[in-house]
């Protein structure tokens, strides 16, 4: 009779185990700091828990599918590192902050719904996710951390919101963008921080920034159109690296604040014979030489039919 009981007792504790239930999870004071079982496929947390805690489901390689409580705040560093099966994230409203390396390696993510009360991106925090197709970051967020959607190979959309104030160091390498506008309200943009985004054609930097470091743009082979503010500077090294194909800069001063930028080295196809200055009413003059918005918010020319030759 005990031996059958005691059989009954562990059928029971492995089911458990098995399914999503709140026995499947260590919880303290509102952080579920641990999964018991790394071979579940589904996760539901619990309401109440505020916070994933570092590395609670880190390697869980079979996770599918995870449903967040509107209690969560927090996604602590590594928390669903490697999770190589789970294919999308809708994270709950009250998530106002993913950490460092929450994400990273979670090869098979190809959407994400962000909350809309997140502040701040995390170093690593989508490193190698490299199914992810978009990347639409909310009104909020002013942070996005060094490395942080580095990888996203497949990414054709990245949208930045104007609340965004500092972008880290190759946080958006490597990506499938077309275009890219970077909102007045950045003020940090770190070193290499679009390099190799092999795609892109047109970028507009609206950002309040006086220097373009180092790598920003190194080898976004189809760069053709530049925006560049007034309040650039400085253009350091290899910024524009092996940016052969560039045949608009469009600055947003006139000639004798161009005349003051320093441009470093490796930045051999920021020509002054390919720079518009800006112009809002289109000039008596050669057209060529001065630039507008037109009516979809696109940098152009007042006269592209003309040449500079």
């Amino acid at each position: 009779m005990k031996k059958i009981l005691f059989g009954l007792l562990a059928v029971s504790a492995s089911f458990a185990l098995a399914g999503c239930g709140k026995s499947n999870f260590v919880v303290k004071d509102n952080v579920l700091t641990k999964v018991n079982n790394k071979k579940i496929k589904e996760a539901k947390i619990p309401e109440g828990v505020e916070a994933i805690g570092s590395g609670a489901f880190i390697e869980c390689e079979k996770l599918e599918k995870v449903e967040f409580p509107e209690s969560l705040k927090t996604i602590k560093s590594a928390a669903f590192k490697n999770c190589k099966a789970l294919t999308s994230l809708t994270l709950s409203n009250g998530v106002t902050s993913i950490e460092d390396n929450a994400f990273n390696g979670c090869s098979a993510l190809e959407t994400v719904k962000f909350s809309n009360s997140l502040t701040t991106i995390g170093d690593y925090a989508f490193y190698d996710c490299e199914s992810i197709g978009k990347i639409e970051i909310p009104e909020g967020v002013t942070k996005v951390g060094n490395f942080a959607f580095c990888h996203c190979y497949v990414a054709t959309t990245l949208t930045l919101p104007s609340t965004l104030t500092e972008i880290g160091e190759s946080a958006f390498y490597s990506l499938s963008i077309t275009k890219l506008v970077i909102p007045a309200s950045v003020t940090k943009i770190g070193t290499e921080a679009f390099d190799g985004c092999d795609d892109i054609e047109y970028v507009d930097i609206k950002a309040n920034i006086t220097t373009i470091k180092k790598g920003t743009f190194l080898s976004c082979l189809k760069l053709k159109s530049v925006v560049i503010p007034v309040s650039v500077t400085k253009i350091e090294e290899k910024a524009f690296y092996f940016c052969r194909n560039i045949e608009n800069i469009f600055y947003g001063g006139n000639s004798i604040d161009w005349s003051n930028m320093t441009i470093e080295d490796d930045n051999d196809y920021i020509l002054p014979n390919l720079k518009a200055n800006y112009s809002e009413e289109e000039p008596s003059g050669n057209g060529y030489f001065y630039w507008h918005y037109n009516s979809e918010g696109i940098a152009v020319r007042w006269d592209d039919s003309v040449s500079y030759n």
